[in-house]
C-alpha cells in the first residue's frame, strides 16, 4: 500500500493498523520515503541485518 505524506497524516490511526498486516509505503512528492510497519516485523527485520543495520551499532 503506498500514501501521500498528507494522507498518512490525516489518517495516521487507520494507517498504524494497516501497518500491522502489510508494510504502508509514505510518498512525499511523489516518491517513497518512509515504510510503516509492524514493530514486531522491524525488530526481525534489524536481527537478520546483523550489525550492518545502522540502528544497532557493532558492541566493543
Amino acid at each position: 500500500m503506498q500514501v501521500t505524506a498528507d494522507e498518512a497524516e490525516k489518517h495516521f490511526e487507520y494507517y498504524c493498523d494497516q501497518a500491522k498486516a502489510d508494510p504502508v509505503i509514505v510518498e512525499i512528492d511523489g516518491r517513497p520515503d518512509t515504510v510503516m510497519m509492524d514493530f514486531e516485523a522491524f525488530q526481525a527485520l534489524r536481527q537478520q541485518a546483523g550489525p550492518i543495520c545502522p540502528a544497532d551499532p557493532p558492541a566493543g
